[in-house]
């Protein structure tokens, strides 16, 4: 009897030590994935930050960049930075406002190269024009010409055709020997006209300058 109640206690006590190790052995089984899934997270967390920080260096880096050139009149190279900025992060609104400005700089810049140029071949036709009246036999019809140049100096090509005319008709033979400035005078008109097309081009970006 005193033996089959010892057994007895040991059964009880072996089924109590299994029933209270079966906590400890479940947290146990459960405690590396844990920990492995916490330095997963924390690992991607790192790898986002450093991204995080090299996007806003990059912004920041272009942005700078991008209104030094703008400052100093090097609208290519700002707008080159801007663009850059903008695809890293499209919704930067001060890169947006700045790529815009840029562009119209630009496009104005362009406009008043071509407008120095055409001055500069205007005034290249003019002194050649007055060179040559200077070689022009007849008083009279040298005094026309100077008349004509004058006209065209002032935009007004229908008075220098006038003066042309009248050449004409102090001498009909005088057709081929004021051809050059005839056609010198169309070629002002030309330029005169192209100068006047960029004047308005400018004040259209000036006004586009103007957005909201």
């Amino acid at each position: 009897m005193h033996k089959r109640r010892k057994i007895l206690h040991k059964s009880v006590l072996f089924i109590f030590l299994i029933t209270i190790s079966l906590p400890l052995v479940s947290t146990f089984a459960f405690e590396e994935p844990i920990f492995t899934l916490i330095k997963k997270a924390e690992e991607k967390a790192r790898i986002q930050r450093i991204e995080a920080e090299k996007k806003a260096k990059a912004i920041n880096n272009y942005y700078t960049k991008g209104k030094a050139h703008y400052q100093r009149g090097n609208f290519a190279g700002a707008i080159a930075n801007f663009e850059e900025l903008l695809k890293i992060e499209p919704n930067y609104e001060p890169a947006k406002l700045y790529l815009q400005c840029s562009i119209l700089q630009q496009k104005m810049c362009i406009q008043q190269e071509k407008i120095n140029s055409i001055k500069l071949k205007m005034a290249d036709i003019v002194a050649d024009y007055d060179k040559r009246i200077k070689h022009v036999e007849g008083l009279a019809l040298g005094y026309l010409l100077e008349q004509a140049l004058l006209r065209c100096q002032a935009g007004n090509f229908t008075g220098a055709e006038y003066y042309y005319n009248l050449c004409y008709k102090l001498d009909p033979q005088s057709k081929e020997r004021i051809s050059w400035f005839v056609n010198a005078t169309y070629e002002l008109k030309d330029l005169s006209d192209s100068l006047d097309e960029c004047y308005r081009k400018i004040e259209q970006l000036s006004e586009a300058e103007d957005f909201d």
